[in-house]
């Protein structure tokens, strides 16, 4: 694990950090992929019990704190193919938000469509457990229980 971005309030690069000494005074740049199919379906990823923060919960397809020399973009289809196993052809930046959980995050969400099975995805076990495509009604059942700001706040917005 490598040293990861400091940004500004205003997601200007101020310094490297290796993500094991960060502080809660910190500000991180982080990427969020938001995947949808051309049902309006959603995939989420359901994080692996060995995470550190929110085992188990359903999350946005893939999200990553952006590395030291990486831009936001490159961070996310680098993580996407590591994460759930595919590679992106269509990546669309939607929007970027001032998050706080126990970091300062600045997120930047990206959308992009994709038409796979289910079964064509290989997560990452350490990563991810399993994908599964959401309906918007399904979707919005797991909104409504969920306190995650990574799942709730990007796709409210959309």
């Amino acid at each position: 694990m490598g040293e990861v971005i400091l940004v500004d309030k205003n997601d200007n690069i101020v310094w490297y950090k290796n993500r094991n000494n960060l502080s809660n005074s910190d500000i991180v740049r982080v990427s969020v992929l938001n995947v949808i199919n051309s049902q309006w379906d959603t995939l989420l990823s359901r994080r692996s019990f060995l995470k550190k923060n929110n085992p188990w919960e359903w999350w946005p397809a893939v999200s990553w704190m952006n590395e030291k020399w990486e831009s936001p973009e490159q961070s996310i289809i680098k993580e996407t193919k590591q994460e759930i196993g595919i590679n992106l052809y269509n990546l669309e930046r939607i929007t970027k938000i001032n998050l706080k959980t126990n970091l300062n995050i600045v997120s930047i969400f990206f959308e992009s469509i994709v038409d796979l099975p289910e079964s064509d995805f290989v997560p990452d076990q350490k990563e991810v457990i399993e994908v599964k495509w959401f309906t918007k009604k399904d979707l919005q059942k797991i909104l409504d229980k969920s306190s995650n700001i990574f799942l709730t706040s990007p796709l409210k917005i959309a």
